[in-house]
Order: structure tokens, then sequence, then C-alpha cells
């Protein structure tokens, strides 16, 4: 049996422990069950021509903010501060792009069972249901939190490989279909943030991963904090906010004496 000097493992879910986004797959089995609303019936294609709009809208405003913001000068000292500032910019835009889409009921009319077995075809990382198998057998604890809409879907992928998933899901009838409302938990960094610090172990080390900016304060929190991937954007926000941060090697293992660094994230 491996050991880690980790008692806990707190992780980000989509392009962490999935290879893509898996937000799309919600929109296109909703996309299937969409055949009505309030100006009559609506094609597949009507729908989802709809759907990749209110995308276009929220990304295009989130690139406008994120340039205009990383554009300004290189904050000169607390540099930890100045971040906070900035992800909190985003919860306008964040905010709002979830309620076009609970407004529009984009996601009515899937069957609970359907988003399980959608989950259970979503291709993971490389090594990742061995890695989590040893690290459960080995006794961490395993915590997903997400900004997804889907708990169930999270469900699916995971199978019995996590204890516990935190995340925003769908609501249900009392026939298990959607309704087109979101029960909102996670929408920004300060969200995952807060739900690290509910389930961190006192009695041991924590290992936190995540891909994205809004994965950054979870990780700098973190006993161990680990991004994973080099993505663009995130690179570009630790670059111009001086945030501390190590690469690490084939050869690096971990080891709680070398890697015990608050606010230091730790490449993969």
């Amino acid at each position: 049996m491996k050991t880690y000097p980790i008692a806990r493992l707190i992780t980000d879910f989509d392009r962490t422990i999935t290879v893509e986004d898996t937000i799309a797959n919600i929109a296109y089995a909703a996309a299937a069950n969409f055949l009505v609303s309030a100006s009559g019936d609506i094609s597949y294609n009507d729908f989802l021509q709809s759907w990749h709009r209110i995308v276009k809208q929220f990304s295009d405003e989130y690139i406008q903010l994120f340039e205009r913001l990383l554009n300004q000068p290189q904050p000169p000292q607390n540099t930890y501060h100045a971040l906070l500032n900035f992800l909190a910019s985003f919860d306008e835009i964040e905010l709002a792009s979830v309620e076009r889409v609970i407004s529009g009921k984009f996601l009515a009319g899937i069957k609970r069972e359907k988003l399980r077995s959608i989950g259970k075809n979503i291709k993971k990382q490389a090594n990742v249901e061995i890695i989590l198998a040893q690290m459960r057998e080995a006794g961490i604890q395993i915590n997903v939190i997400s900004a997804n809409w889907s708990k169930e879907l999270i469900i699916g992928v995971m199978g019995d490989l996590s204890d516990n998933i935190i995340s925003n899901d769908l609501e249900f009838s009392e026939d298990g279909i959607s309704t087109g409302q979101i029960n909102l938990h996670i929408l920004s960094p300060f969200d995952k943030l807060k739900y690290y610090q509910s389930l961190k172990s006192a009695m041991g080390s924590n290992l936190y991963i995540g891909d994205s900016v809004s994965d950054l304060l979870a990780i700098l929190a973190a006993d161990i904090g680990v991004l994973f991937g080099r993505g663009k954007t995130v690179m570009r926000v630790i670059s111009h906010f001086n945030i501390p941060f190590k690469e690490l090697s084939d050869e690096d293992k971990f080891s709680k004496v070398r890697f015990d660094m608050k606010r230091t994230i730790l490449i993969v």
C-alpha cells in the first residue's frame, strides 16, 4: 500500500478530474428535451444557437474585463490583497451569466439518471482513477469542490472514488426531472476557499488540486496547493500578481518537509 503525507485531498472537478469542461454535456442533454417555450416550439438547433449566444456573451464579457484588469500596472506590494480585489471583480459577470441560464430554463427536462449516465462516459485525466483509488486505500478522504451545475453528473464521473461532493446542483421535480432552476453554492474563488476551509482536516496536511483562476485562493490556502497544468489564463494571473510557484518535475516526490509551503503554488 502506498503512503502519502496528507490526510485529505480536496480537488476541483472540470479539467482537473476530467479532460474537458463538462458544462456543455449538460446543455446538450437538455437540448434534446427542450421542446416548448413561451413563444412556441423550439427546435434542437434553435436551442443550441440560443445556448451558444449565452456562452459567447459570458466569454466576451469575461475576456474584456480580464484584459482590462491585467493591462493595469502590477501591484508593487500586498499582492495577495490585490489578487482578492481582482477575483472579486468577476462576481457580477459570473452571477449574471448563471441567472440568464436559469431564467431561460436552458437546463430543464433532464432526467436525474441521464446525468449520471452521461457522467459515466466522460473521459477522465490519465491515471486519475488509479491514483484516487490508491489514495482511498491509504485512508485519505477525497473531496470534490466544483462550480459545475450538476452534482448528479459529478457523481456519475466519480463513482465510488470520492467521499464528498460540493457543487451547484440542478433542482428536480418529484419525478426526477430537472426544472431548469440551479441551486447555487459555488460561483467564485471565494466560495471554493470557503468550502476548502470547511472540509480541511485538522489532524493532518491537506492537498488541494485545481486547474484554473477560480482555484487559486484554495490552492494558496492549502498545506500543499497544486495547479494542474499551465493554462495561459491562470499563468498570466500568477505572473501579474507575483505569486510564488514551483514546477514539479517527474523526479519530484511529495514530501511533507520539502513542500510545506503556504502561498506557494506547485505546478504539475
